[in-house]
């Protein structure tokens, strides 16, 4: 799980909730409550994206669907599709 507590957002100052959408691929224009929702938004879409692989199974990805998992979840994307999947199942496992 990328945090333990939605409540940590809350709590954070302006500059790096500006750096954690940069790095979430998240505009970071608007104000601090607007980019809490957006955070808040991606971190439900992963974990509900996270609940349908650990369903269905890694395996079941596509290369582009493996690649897109990987830079959502801030990991290596230039990798071997069996590297990858290594990574998203890791992820998938412990985000639970």
């Amino acid at each position: 799980m990328l945090f333990n507590y939605d409540l940590a957002l809350d709590y954070i100052s302006r500059a790096r909730l500006a750096n954690m959408c940069m790095f979430m691929g998240i505009r970071p224009f608007g104000t601090s409550s607007y980019l809490r929702f957006k955070l808040r938004r991606r971190l439900q879409n992963i974990r509900k994206d996270d609940r349908m692989i650990r369903e269905e199974g890694v395996h079941t990805l596509t290369e582009e669907e493996l690649s897109a998992a990987c830079r959502a979840r801030g990991m290596l994307w230039v990798l071997s599709l069996e590297e990858m999947r290594q990574q998203v199942l890791t992820f998938t496992t412990h985000s639970r």
